[in-house]
C-alpha cells in the first residue's frame, strides 16, 4: 500500500501481472529474456505475471517500465498508484481544468 497525498492507493497485482505479460508478449519477448532486461531470473518474472509476488518499489517499477519500453505513468497505472489519464478516483471522465 503507498500513500500519496493523504490518498492511500492499494495496489492490484493482478492487474499489473496482466499488464507485463501482455507487453512482453507485443515485444515478442520470453519471460527469460525479460528477465535479463531486468537482471531476474525468469521465475520472478512468472511470479509478477501471475500477480504472486509483493508490491514492487518505485525503483522497480521504473526498471520494468524501462524494459518494457512504456513511460513509469504506464506502469503506475497498471499498478493501480495512478488514474489512467482523464478519469477520476470512481473510474469516471473528469472535466479537463481550466
Amino acid at each position: 500500500m503507498m500513500v500519496i497525498a493523504q490518498t492511500v492507493y492499494k495496489s492490484d497485482l493482478a492487474n499489473l501481472g496482466r499488464f507485463v505479460r501482455a507487453q512482453r508478449c507485443t515485444l515478442g519477448l520470453t519471460q527469460t529474456e525479460l528477465g535479463v532486461r531486468l537482471d531476474w531470473y525468469q521465475e520472478r518474472v512468472s511470479l509478477l505475471e501471475s500477480g504472486k509476488t509483493g508490491t514492487p518499489s518505485l525503483r522497480v517499477l521504473a526498471k520494468l517500465a524501462l524494459a518494457l519500453a512504456v513511460t513509469r505513468t504506464d506502469i503506475l497505472v497498471a499498478v493501480r498508484f495512478l488514474d489512467e489519464p482523464g478519469l477520476g478516483q470512481t473510474g469516471t471522465a473528469t472535466a479537463p481544468a481550466e
